[in-house]
């Protein structure tokens, strides 16, 4: 079980796939990476997630020996939970920097500030 579609999660699961374990993938938001580059590009990383279940827009409440408990009432049975989430930009400090902030330091099309 990997919750988090991000790159980290999606390099977690090609990994244990490759070894021959089955991965069930857990995203809250709408597609991989849609946090950090917005759903209609993140869907484009969906690919990453072919040979495993991917389940997007779904929460994780808690992990307990039974299993991955999700928002819905849907527990999830798994060996190993891999949590790859929690990825937040600390930009406070340049507040008065000058540059633009999105969540992020805004660049141009070549990475730029």
């Amino acid at each position: 079980m990997v919750n988090g579609a991000s790159w980290i999660g999606a390099e977690v699961a090609c990994a244990a796939l490759e070894r021959g374990c089955t991965v069930v993938g857990l995203e809250y938001q709408d597609a991989p990476l849609a946090q950090a580059v917005g759903v209609e590009i993140g869907a484009r990383f969906g690919r990453w997630w072919d040979d495993a279940e991917l389940r997007t827009g779904v929460r994780v409440v808690a992990v307990e020996p039974d299993g991955v408990h999700l928002n819905s009432g849907e527990v999830i049975a798994a060996d190993v939970v891999v949590t790859g989430i929690g990825v937040r930009p600390a930009t406070e400090w340049l507040t008065d920097s000058g540059l633009e902030l999105l969540p992020a330091v805004a660049v141009d099309a070549y990475l730029r500030t």
